[in-house]
């Protein structure tokens, strides 16, 4: 019964320390539960379904651009750079941002505001709310 137990234990520590990585911002070992293969499928999997359920992307090829830009800036900065990181501006009426696994971002802005004069600087349609 005790070996039996002792080998359970045995186990249950090396299931734990082969789910273990280098966080790469802390440089501490933690629990990964999925590889990172796993976290590239999961973002890629889910981000169409994302976006019909969002309505779909932004008609908007300048505010997509945009939004783009602003995007790679960060992502350039990132711990992670094996990611293809992208960006995208969702029709969605509530205004947000999050990020799925694996590089996928998405934002759905305020509503559109009035179209800046072409004497300003150029920008996309929309602006954001100040």
């Amino acid at each position: 019964m005790n070996r039996r137990f002792g080998l359970m234990i045995l186990v249950s520590i090396f299931s734990l320390a082969a789910g273990c990585a280098t966080n790469p911002i802390t440089r501490k070992t933690d629990l990964m539960p999925i590889s990172e293969q796993q976290d590239i499928e999961i973002g890629k999997n889910y981000a169409p379904e994302i976006e019909k359920q969002m309505s779909g992307k932004i008609p908007d090829q300048a505010l997509q651009n945009y939004v783009k830009t602003v995007g790679q800036k960060i992502a350039r900065v990132s711990h992670n750079q094996t990611f293809k990181y992208e960006f995208t501006a969702l029709q969605d009426k509530s205004v947000n941002a999050f990020a799925l696994p694996a590089g996928y971002n998405c934002s759905s802005p305020p509503q559109p505001r009035k179209k800046r004069p072409k004497s300003h600087s150029p920008s996309p349609s929309w602006e954001p709310a100040l």
